[in-house]
């Protein structure tokens, strides 16, 4: 069913919020721990795979295609009941980082053989409870997220914010849902457009075996992306380090998602002067480009290396408000305001027992 923001979490109607300076022994902290360690349990027992299917209805999209936008799926234009079928994970949650998992799903009209024999593909991105890092009265860890509905709605919020993007520089956005997964859980889940191409972190290290003609269409494509979101008076704050929140679709365009971590500030203005404190340039796109241009150098072969560096150096080749190579942010920066990329994380002492409770066996 379609999910709606509540103003109770979703756990004992407590959850905790950073700092953590939390009492276990104390009623509401200790239930919301144990309730969580046992359906992670059931989680581990019962994971989502592509055996997981489930209905939902689908409201037809109110968004119009414009000049140079995806044509819409079929199945958001025409609305109804519709099965979702699991396929392959995009991401899955191995990883301390990624506090959500992305599947892969098909889409076919229920009791319509015609669909069923040719599905579309949609993206499901799914909050799961107990598969977020559990609450911890002794370590801080670097970044906690909030409830599961919190990151979800987050992100609900941004995509409905950026609804005149949606199918040009953003993925098309069909809603969030509330949707039992395989353990019997309660999981947050956002639908969004299945985009046909990969992450420029990707891109980036199969350069060699892209054309140099197709450099300028990604370039202005991410420039241009990052211009119009600061026009909506949205700042990405999660592109630090990320490169794979930068999808390059199958015509070199790019396409921002990822809207977990967000800012939405007073004016288009600060939009750009948050971007520039964090990054040394007011359009995000200039930091990502250049730092994608400097993986290309670092992964390319001596031949392609050459013609790349020689093509940079040539005037009129970038956009204007993009300075290589001693632009605002210089590619040996390579970072916003924080962590390199080449860093590796800061372990804090707790981190041995922060895996022991992030992991239970």
């Amino acid at each position: 069913m379609p999910a709606a923001p509540c103003p109770e979490y979703e756990l004992c109607g407590y959850y905790p919020t950073f700092p953590f300076h939390l009492n276990l022994r104390t009623d509401a902290p200790r239930r919301l721990y144990d309730d969580l360690i046992q359906k992670r349990r059931a989680a581990q027992k019962s994971p989502i795979t592509s055996m997981w299917s489930f209905t939902e209805v689908i409201q037809k999209t109110e968004v119009q295609p414009g000049l140079n936008t995806r044509p819409i799926p079929s199945f958001a234009l025409e609305g109804g009941t519709f099965r979702f079928q699991a396929r392959w994970a995009e991401q899955g949650v191995d990883k301390d980082d990624h506090f959500s998992q992305v599947w892969v799903a098909n889409v076919s009209k229920v009791d319509d053989a015609e669909t069923a024999a040719q599905p579309e593909r949609v993206i499901l991105k799914i909050f799961q409870p107990s598969m977020l890092p559990l609450p911890s009265p002794t370590i801080a860890y670097r970044y906690m997220p909030g409830p599961a509905h919190q990151l979800a709605f987050s992100e609900d919020v941004l995509y409905t914010r950026l609804k005149r993007l949606q199918g040009s520089r953003i993925p098309y956005f069909f809603g969030t849902f509330k949707i039992p997964v395989p353990s019997g859980e309660e999981a947050y889940v956002l639908m969004m457009e299945y985009i046909d191409g990969e992450t420029l972190e990707s891109w980036v290290m199969d350069y060699e075996g892209k054309k140099l003609s197709a450099l300028p269409i990604v370039i202005n494509s991410i420039i241009d992306a990052f211009r119009e979101i600061h026009e909506e008076r949205v700042l990405h704050t999660d592109m630090a380090r990320h490169l794979s929140n930068i999808l390059i679709d199958k015509n070199g365009m790019a396409v921002v998602i990822d809207f977990v971590e967000n800012a939405i500030l007073n004016s288009a203005e600060q939009a750009k002067d948050a971007a520039r404190s964090r990054s040394g340039d007011e359009n995000q796109g200039c930091f990502c480009v250049r730092k994608a241009l400097k993986r290309c150098l670092e992964y390319a072969d001596y031949e392609t290396k050459i013609k790349l560096e020689k093509w940079l150096n040539e005037p009129g080749n970038l956009p204007s408000e993009l300075e290589w190579p001693n632009g605002p942010a210089k590619p040996d920066r390579d970072l916003c305001i924080g962590n390199s990329d080449d860093e590796e994380d800061d372990d804090s002492d707790g981190e041995d027992d922060y895996d022991a409770e992030w992991r239970v066996q």
